[in-house]
């Protein structure tokens, strides 16, 4: 039995499906913005057959007995780069945890993919305009894809060039076109608040995605990592300043623009057109269990019941070191920063002061592909970090994660404590709150950082 399945057997899991999360770690170039666990790769180099494996073993592994599938999501990198035909063996693979059904139909009324995934089982891959055609797409959606996640960043060749992307304003109009082509769910990223950027500008781009028709939209001020070549580039005072001030009017520019096209602003970055959202996303931010495979992915497994109370949220900087808003596009929260010993086989983690057990277990794996492909080779299970979580350290991921939301952050997972700090926040007119939830207006969600600050 497998170390996250002797857990189960001990009582700690619930019986809730799980998503899972499978990390494609190479890219052709590393973006200066991204601080992402990234490995140098082509379709030449990287080991396709070796890698599926692996992923198969860390599913035997891993996977808790009793359990279903809920939803599959291919992040990286880029695993745009992965050999289809070897994503279509690890889906029919994950399928085992959950009988075909029926299949989704596709709106251009092209055959059943090759994977027969169930209707409602949304199976998502994260893809370079650089590389996604027609003929990719149409792999992709055979080998059991329902929904693509397009990095399209900018309709702007020249903002394009400054965010060191691939592929041209072109190259990105025709991909979104071969996922429409391919009838696939679309979802397209959007980065705004570049250097001497206007409101007009990045406008241009938002415009332009609703003309493509795309379902989803993810749109993420820029951000500045330390650790990526725009953090050493800023260090050195030699990256551009950005406008704050502008950067703030255009996210209230997207925000009317998309919601008057019929789109729902459901996180805040993230809108899709009418009750569309990303499902797997979802689940990760409502606090469901969730399978992280593959080197440098992140895992969680939550206590029975867990997730029918939970609000939406991710997980905060002070527990875990990432960038928000790049985890809610690619819902895979990032490592822990403090290493627990995994429990030992059988036995249920408890909290110190009493014989509770603790809600959560959370891993990292190793972000070395080498180290990853020969522990699994091993049937070793590629931690790098472990973690067991108390019922205050997810309420606070609620609360604070939560509050990114429309839902909100659900009041029963909170201790007094965190109660007290939102009621005061509440009394200053800061949040709202329901019957169930507390919320932060909408209006107020461009000054969010401050008030999570206030936390």
């Amino acid at each position: 039995m497998s170390e996250q399945g002797a857990w189960s057997a001990a009582g700690v899991p619930g019986p809730e499906p799980l998503s899972v999360y499978v990390h494609v770690p190479w890219c052709v170039r590393k973006c200066p913005y991204c601080d992402f666990a990234t490995k140098p790769g082509t379709p030449e180099t990287i080991p396709h057959q070796a890698f599926g494996q692996s992923l198969a073993t860390e599913l035997d592994l891993r996977w808790p007995e009793g359990h279903g599938l809920a939803s599959v999501y291919f992040g990286g990198g880029t695993p745009s780069l992965w050999d289809p035909v070897a994503l279509a063996a690890f889906v029919r693979r994950l399928l085992q945890q959950r009988p075909a059904t029926r299949s989704r139909a596709h709106a251009n009324g092209g055959a059943a993919p090759a994977v027969s995934a169930p209707g409602d089982l949304e199976v998502t891959v994260e893809c370079n305009p650089s590389e996604l055609t027609l003929c990719l797409a149409l792999k992709l959606r055979d080998a059991g894809a329902t929904r693509l996640s397009i990095g399209v960043q900018s309709f702007s060749d020249t903002a394009l060039g400054f965010l060191g992307r691939r592929h041209s304003a072109a190259q990105a109009e025709a991909a979104v076109r071969a996922a429409r082509a391919a009838g696939l769910r679309i979802s397209t990223d959007h980065i705004y608040g570049l250097p001497d950027e206007r409101v007009a500008d990045a406008l241009a781009t938002t415009k332009r995605l609703l003309d493509l028709g795309t379902d989803h939209v993810s749109a993420y001020a820029l951000t500045i990592e330390r650790d990526t070549r725009f953090g050493e580039l800023a260090r050195q005072g030699r990256l551009p300043t950005i406008d704050e001030g502008v950067v703030a009017d255009t996210y209230l520019a997207i925000e009317s623009v998309l919601d008057a096209a019929g789109f729902t602003h459901y996180e805040v970055s993230n809108y899709g057109r009418g009750q569309e959202r990303a499902d797997h996303n979802s689940r990760v931010w409502r606090q469901e269990s969730y399978l992280g495979l593959g080197p440098g992915a992140v895992g969680t497994l939550y206590a029975p019941g867990w997730a029918h109370h939970a609000s939406v949220g991710l997980v905060p900087r002070n527990t875990m070191t990432s960038n928000l808003e790049a985890t809610a596009s690619r819902a895979a929260p990032p490592a822990p920063a403090r290493r627990i010993a995994a429990p030992g086989r059988g036995q249920p983690h408890t909290d110190e002061a009493s014989e509770t057990p603790r809600p959560a277990y959370r891993w990292r794996n190793s972000g070395s592909v080498s180290g990853y492909l020969n522990a699994l080779g091993e049937r070793r299970l590629p931690n790098a970090d472990t973690e067991t979580m108390t019922r205050a350290d997810i309420g606070l991921e609620a609360l604070i994660l939560g509050l990114r939301t429309c839902d909100g952050a659900a009041i029963a997972h909170l201790t007094p404590d965190l109660r007290h700090r939102a009621d005061r926040l509440r009394a200053a007119d800061r949040l709202e709150q329901t019957a169930t939830h507390y919320r932060v207006p909408r209006q107020a969600w461009l000054h969010l950082d401050a008030l999570l600050r206030a936390l």
